[in-house]
């Protein structure tokens, strides 16, 4: 709705791509439930769909934490001066989303414990605890924009103000539901 309504606002858009990649990260976990499930005949590589799905997980985390609250509620950063943030943020996020895709091992995380990554790199393997490690950047972005919508409530007034109020408070009930 929001999307239609103010096409050029990428609130909306953001919201549409965590959708979609929630939707395909259930998807994904759906059918290898499925494949473990002893009623069912064989379903068509249940390795490859849970690889090309399994990455699903870093959007779907990564742009709520990082560029809805960045950008919220108008669509633009707190300042120019920001755009370091977003750019870090968006590459953090393509970063652990191809190797998400491309890391060697089992796929026993999502599902499949008996199933290795087909679409795995071995070449990867010797580096896989420091390309593991990368995580750690994404609280990393999402921190730093917290820190920008608090800068920029502090800057606001009147409706503005009200609607920040409004996103922190669902943060924070999406936060302690993660947390749990």
């Amino acid at each position: 709705l929001v999307a239609l309504r103010r096409p050029r606002n990428p609130i909306g858009w953001i919201q549409l791509a965590v959708g979609i990649a929630w939707a395909a990260l259930t998807v994904t976990e759906a059918y290898a439930a499925r494949v473990q499930a002893p009623d069912v005949g064989a379903l068509p590589r249940p390795d490859l769909v849970v690889s090309l799905g399994g990455w699903a997980w870093v959007p779907a985390v990564g742009l709520v934490g990082t560029f809805l609250v960045l950008l919220f509620p108008d669509g633009r950063l707190p300042s120019p001066r920001w755009k370091v943030v977003a750019r870090f943020s968006a590459i953090t996020l393509i970063i652990l989303s191809a190797y998400t895709i491309v890391r060697p091992g089992t796929l026993a995380d999502d599902g499949l414990p008996n199933a290795d990554n087909p679409l795995g790199v071995e070449a990867l393997r010797q580096f896989q605890d420091e390309l593991d490690s990368l995580v750690v950047l994404l609280p990393i972005c999402m921190a730093a924009s917290v820190v920008g919508i608090i800068i920029r409530y502090r800057r606001s007034r009147a409706l503005e103000r009200l609607q920040l109020k409004w996103f922190t408070a669902g943060a924070c009930v999406t936060a302690v539901t993660y947390a749990i």
